[in-house]
């Protein structure tokens, strides 16, 4: 049986496993949660996690939808990068899915080619993961800095330490 026609058919059950493990990622509390609250709106992280598996499995069994896959892994990597996930917890969960994927691969016979196809789409769609995280953090640490640079620029002009400088604005 080809990987195409075994994602499709196990593709509630593996999005279920998969979504399960994403969730695992955060504290038990939360973890229960983003697996028991089914709204969109009560729970955004919780339908984020599932949409992103829908859509990377999607991709995964017809070869169709990379830029919705991309798009969805954008939206978790997001979110992981602001709650302070290190690089490693953020993309795990993307690595995972090579865990759930095997088992119902090899039981149906998969060709071990197509299980190498599969296992360097998911390779790939980690990198991505991996840019969109540093890319995340990168804007995180530009805000910090711009946030301490406008504070500082503030105490200095409340202290009366400015001095005007040449062009015409003020300066230290």
């Amino acid at each position: 049986m080809r990987a195409s026609e075994v994602l499709k058919d196990n593709l509630e059950q593996i999005l279920g496993e998969w979504s399960d493990l994403m969730a695992n990622d955060y504290p038990r509390d939360t973890a229960r949660f983003l697996k028991g609250q089914h709204d969109r709106f009560a729970n955004p992280v919780g339908h984020s996690i599932v949409e992103a598996a829908s859509s990377v499995l999607t991709y995964l069994s017809t070869g169709q939808g990379i830029q919705k896959a991309h798009a969805a892994l954008d939206g978790i990597i997001r979110i992981r990068a602001v709650q302070d996930f290190t690089a490693p917890e953020s993309i795990r969960f993307i690595f995972r899915l090579k865990d759930v994927l095997r088992p119902h691969l090899k039981a149906a016979g998969c060709d071990p080619e197509e299980l190498r196809g599969l296992d360097e789409k998911i390779d790939e769609l980690a990198l991505d993961c991996f840019e969109i995280y540093m890319q995340c953090r990168e804007k995180i640490y530009e805000i910090k800095a711009s946030e301490v640079q406008s504070s500082t620029y503030r105490l200095l002009e409340r202290a009366k330490i400015l001095c005007p400088a040449e062009d015409g604005e003020e300066s230290p």
